[in-house]
């Protein structure tokens, strides 16, 4: 019924601002004059409509940032002879008194609401000298065991808002320091090793270059220049006289 509501009224307000916006464009291009503001019936229908838009708003505000799902009743079971329902009042009643038995929980409200996978139970609770968790999961075992052995029931899920704790855990500083300090002791062990792991390697690193600098040294020093042989010319071989072939002369 609310969506409805809120379509209808919502609708209404587009109408409207649309009127006015285009009623004050066709003054700006001059399609109507500024003296026909001048006549009790536009005051007088400007008026209304504003009043309509203004009220629309409201409303449209209220439906928006309220609980839209919440119901007022839900339905236990169907059967083909009929249908069993229940009022929220009887919800919150069970859910009252049952948070009421847990020591040191405080009730505070409760809604039930209508979602897409069923219907939700929210619960509004004070604690004191006691922790969430474990709290939480006492109160949602003992809220399922009521409703279900009560009215037959089971809500889809239940969820708990927090509005006030005095929280039973208590933080130990001096504990949390000694931790920390321990922490900081270990973390400065694991860096002195590598850091002397380090040195030393650095070490054999320079007593390296030195040895390959001294035997540099020592091959040069050993080097000696080495001695080129003489060259012995060859002396010129002395050309026999080639004699001439003489011809015979033919018979």
């Amino acid at each position: 019924m609310r969506k409805i509501v809120l379509r209808i009224f919502t609708a209404i307000s587009v109408l409207i601002a649309l009127f006015f916006v285009i009623f004050m464009l066709l003054t700006v291009f001059g399609k109507v004059e500024a003296e026909e503001f001048d006549n009790s019936i536009v005051k007088t229908v400007c008026l209304a409509l504003g009043g309509v838009f203004f009220a629309a708003s409201i409303v449209e505000m209220v439906l928006m940032y309220s609980d839209n799902d919440a119901i007022k009743e839900i339905l236990l079971h169907y059967q083909k002879g009929g249908t069993a329902k229940s009022s929220v009042s009887v919800v919150r009643k069970i859910t009252k008194e049952n948070i009421k038995k847990v020591e040191g929980v405080k009730y505070r409200r409760c809604k039930v609401f209508a979602g897409e996978y069923g219907v939700r139970l929210k619960v509004w609770i004070a604690i004191k000298d006691r922790d969430m968790k474990d709290t939480e999961e006492l109160l949602r075992a003992i809220l399922e065991d009521a409703f279900l052995g009560t009215l037959g029931f089971k809500f889809y899920a239940i969820d708990f808002h927090l509005k006030k704790i005095e929280a039973k855990y208590k933080v130990n500083i001096e504990k949390i320091k000694e931790q920390k300090a321990e922490e900081a002791a270990q973390a400065a062990e694991q860096t002195e090793p590598a850091q002397e792991i380090e040195a030393p390697a650095e070490a054999e690193q320079e007593t390296v270059i030195e040895e390959v600098v001294e035997t540099e040294a020592v091959a040069e020093v050993k080097e000696e220049p080495v001695e080129e042989e003489p060259v012995v010319e060859a002396e010129p071989v002395p050309e026999e006289p080639v004699e001439e072939a003489t011809e015979e002369p033919k018979e």
